[in-house]
């Protein structure tokens, strides 16, 4: 996968409505209402407080509904923040490209030419050492 490229849901994997996690496993026996004979034996099922939240189980279709439409406005939402983002740091990268490339160039021409300045200051100091040993050589011919 490119770091382009999102992620996408296989046909396969996405739950179809009214498929929840919990559906392909069996549900625990549950007590029998009151005024009900029964043996007893068996799961209680959760206790509804404000701290519990409701189990997919217990919710209807329209709270399924309501609840899938809100995953995908989320989603969609969550989705847009993350495309503007991307947006936003691919202007940044091509921003500090061109810094880097204008600042490469700058170092390049700012070292040649001080490189060819200093070649220019060794030359000329090559040619005065040169002439002064000619003179001392001259000198001491004398």
């Amino acid at each position: 996968m490119h770091s382009d490229e999102l992620p996408t849901a296989d046909s396969s994997d996405t739950p179809k409505s009214g498929d929840t996690p919990e559906s392909s496993h069996p549900s625990p026996p549950m007590t029998n209402p009151p005024g009900e004979t029964g043996t007893g034996e068996g799961v209680q099922p959760p206790m509804h407080n404000s701290s519990n939240p409701a189990t997919p189980s217990d919710a209807t279709p329209d709270a399924m509904a309501a609840s899938q439409a809100q995953f995908l406005q989320w989603s969609e939402t969550t989705l847009q923040h993350l495309e503007q983002r991307r947006t936003a740091l691919e202007a940044e990268v091509e921003q500090l490209e061109r810094r880097k490339a204008r600042i490469q160039h700058e170092m390049q021409t700012t070292f040649a030419g001080s490189s060819e300045d200093i070649a220019v200051r060794v030359q000329s100091f090559k040619e005065y050492l040169l002439g002064s040993l000619q003179d001392l050589v001259v000198a001491a011919d004398r």
